[in-house]
């Protein structure tokens, strides 16, 4: 029971501490002068790019005991986690946030500041009716993603009173191999992914509306941009300290060693990448059944920790003995990343269907015809963003490596654990430059080479 108090409770704590500073920041950002704002929303996209073991590397430098902010905040335990998790987790709710304070039409902030009515009253009367839908669903997600937080907790943990339910898991089926502790552990993980999803169907739905810029200039504030700057700078330090680091061991970065771990890592990305984003837009375009069932599975993966889905697969290999490790990596990577594939795909599908269904089914076209000469020209962009982020996300990733890949042939990220464990400060930060190097090149690739017809337009 004490695992399952310090799992909620550390859940709890990192979405309070993510939501008030990811909200007051996108405040700031949305008073603040346009030019400003350019700047800084690409730049709070960089935490949400990295791998999570590369934050966390970052983050126990900068504040160990010789670290730039040493002794600010505790390092290891409940408050580390809650702190390591504010930074990753603070400009993913910035970023939504400030996206959902675009829906707000710019008649009512005209009109506020004709009613002469302060920032607290404009945002009581005018914004927050539009914004509570999106706080309740970014609340529910960053709780999710605590919930089934699992190398955050590995590194921060700090023994056996600071322990989650992923990583129990983990620890009682390959470390103590005592499968009764395991069942208890990954039952009592379902029944609260149960729970997790059921609050989906009472969370207020929120549908995009589209706004127009008018001819007037919103009163900015001196004081939000100063605030979003300094914020933004300072969830922005654990990266900064990476890059900054790595500098030193930039002559080393290809040593045979990350060499070795870092054709394992390309080869993870290219065969989840394209196989999670297949999987999502052939469901999305031509099979209804299949579409319900992505639905729920992309919400139901996004909440299920990996090393429940790892538990699964452990039992599919004892079973299916000539399984080899390599095939169970892809497959937890691709149930990681559909629902990422599905979030990127949705969207436009059901675009393209709407604009050119009925055409299509006139014209008597079958699937293929509708896919080589409809869905894909039009698609083109957005399979691209799926392809890069999911084959950048399965590069990074970390749990499944550890469940499965054998200690002599790790990946990037499990060298950089393993490197992180042993007090290998230096090389930890070269193969840390390497990872992000990986995980940017994979997703600038597949944009550039699926940018897609000029004329190609949703």
């Amino acid at each position: 029971m004490q695992i399952l108090f310090f799992t909620l409770l550390q859940s709890l704590l990192s979405t309070a501490m993510s939501l008030g500073i990811g909200f007051l920041l996108a405040w700031c950002i949305t008073w603040s002068q346009p030019s400003v704002s350019k700047i800084i929303r690409p730049l709070l996209s960089l935490p949400l790019l990295a791998p999570s073991i590369v934050g966390l590397l970052g983050y126990v430098t900068l504040f160990s005991n010789h670290g730039l902010l040493g002794g600010l905040l505790p390092l290891y335990g409940l408050w580390g986690i809650v702190g390591a998790h504010t930074f990753f987790y603070a400009p993913f709710v910035t970023i939504f946030l400030w996206q959902a304070w675009q829906q707000i039409p710019p008649e009512q902030r005209l009109l506020s500041q004709q009613l002469n009515l302060t920032r607290f009253q404009s945002y009581r009367f005018s914004e927050a009716p539009i914004l509570k839908p999106y706080l309740y669903t970014v609340g529910w997600l960053v709780f999710c993603m605590s919930l089934a937080s699992f190398t955050t907790v590995l590194v921060l943990g700090g023994g056996p009173s600071s322990t989650t339910l992923p990583v129990a898991l983990y620890q009682s089926l390959f470390n103590d191999f005592d499968f009764n502790q395991t069942m208890i552990f990954a039952g009592m993980q379902s029944v609260l992914c149960i729970m997790a999803y059921s609050v989906i169907t009472l969370l207020p739905k929120h549908t995009p509306q589209p706004t127009h810029k008018l001819g007037f200039q919103v009163v900015t504030c001196p004081m939000a941009t100063s605030l979003s700057l300094g914020l933004s700078i300072i969830l922005l330090l654990p990266l900064l300290v990476v890059f900054y680091e790595s500098l030193p061991q930039i002559t080393g970065i290809l040593n045979e060693e990350n060499l070795l771990a870092l054709k394992k890592s390309f080869l993870i990305a290219l065969c989840v990448g394209p196989t999670s984003t297949l999987i999502a837009i052939t469901g999305l375009m031509f099979c209804s059944e299949l579409n319900r069932l992505l639905s729920f599975a992309g919400s139901a993966f996004l909440i299920a920790p990996l090393p429940l889905l790892g538990f699964g697969a452990f039992w599919l290999q004892y079973y299916w003995e000539d399984l080899p490790n390599f095939s169970i990596i892809v497959l937890l990577n691709v149930l990681l990343t559909l629902p990422f594939a599905i979030h990127f795909l949705k969207v436009p599908v059901a675009q393209v269907k709407s604009s050119y269904g009925k055409l299509s089914a006139s014209l008597s076209m079958d699937s293929s015809q509708r896919a080589r000469l409809i869905f894909i020209p039009l698609l083109i962009k957005p399979i691209g963003q799926s392809l890069g982020f999911c084959a950048a996300l399965a590069a990074g990733d970390l749990t499944a490596l550890l469940m499965f890949s054998d200690y002599e042939s790790p990946g990037l990220s499990s060298l950089l654990y393993q490197q992180m464990g042993g007090y290998r400060a230096g090389e930890a930060m070269a193969t840390a430059c390497l990872l992000i190097i990986l995980c940017a090149s994979l997703i600038g690739f597949f944009q550039i080479i699926m940018k897609g017809p000029k004329h190609a337009r949703i």
